[in-house]
Formats: C-alpha cells, structure tokens, sequence
C-alpha cells in the first residue's frame, strides 16, 4: 500500500512538472571556452653552466587542470612535457657565458588536450645568466 500511494505521488509531481528529471552536470560542453593562465617560477639571475629546476603553474579561475601539455623553449631547445595537476616543472641548465652578462628568454605554451575546455596560454620570463668568477 506503502509502495504505490508513493508511485502515485511521485507520478502526480512529475506530471504537473514540480519534480523534473535531470542529467548529471557537465563542464562546459564547447571546446577552448575556458581561458587559462600560465606563470613560471624561475630564478632571475643564473651564473654560467649552472643547472636549475623551473616551474610552470596553469590556472583556469579556481579550476584544477588535470592534464595537456607544455612546451618550454630555452635556450633554442623545446622541451615538451604533460601537465599534472596544473604543474610542470622541468629541471633546464644555463648556457656558457664568456664575457659579462648574457640574458635568455624562457617561454612556456600550454596546450590543453584535444576537445578539452581549456584556451591555450603562454608565458614568459627573462633570465640574466653571469660569468662564472674563479
């Protein structure tokens, strides 16, 4: 008795449309939609031929990227990597330097995977590497 005066009920709700049927919700359904935002964390000044650890960190608003892929040119050399849990890090080492100061540019594009949500981003960091001193 219990069973259908519930059937009965649940039937007279979803007739008048008080209680509607839904489907679980989705991120948005429209690929490059959801606009990303790439930063590096790098030392700024390097002495010559010294190995360093850079990160790079992806943001979507308070949204947590699971996975795509990150390019990071240095030095005229592109590495590519996945990115996990919306970080990169990549362990890189500086040029030889000869005479006083020389500067490169480190720049990392993050490249979400294909039909995922998330804008492509790019970033970029410029880097002063010393002569070593004896």
């Amino acid at each position: 008795m219990k069973n259908t005066v519930g059937v009965i009920a649940a039937s007279a709700l979803l007739a008048t449309g008080v209680v509607g049927l839904q489907a679980p919700a989705q991120a948005a359904p429209y690929p490059d939609t959801v606009t990303t935002a790439t930063s590096i964390k790098a030392p700024s000044t390097l002495k010559s031929r010294q190995t360093f650890v850079i990160g790079v960190y992806v943001k979507a608003g308070n949204a947590s990227i699971s996975k795509g892929t990150m390019r990071v040119r240095w030095n005229g050399k592109l590495y590519v990597g996945t990115v996990r849990k919306s970080v990169f890090r990549l362990t890189l080492r500086a040029p030889k330097v000869t005479k006083g100061t020389a500067t490169r540019t480190l720049t990392a594009h993050y490249v979400g995977n294909k039909d995922s949500v998330f804008k492509d981003s790019v970033s970029r960091s410029v880097i002063s590497i010393k002569k070593k001193t004896k």
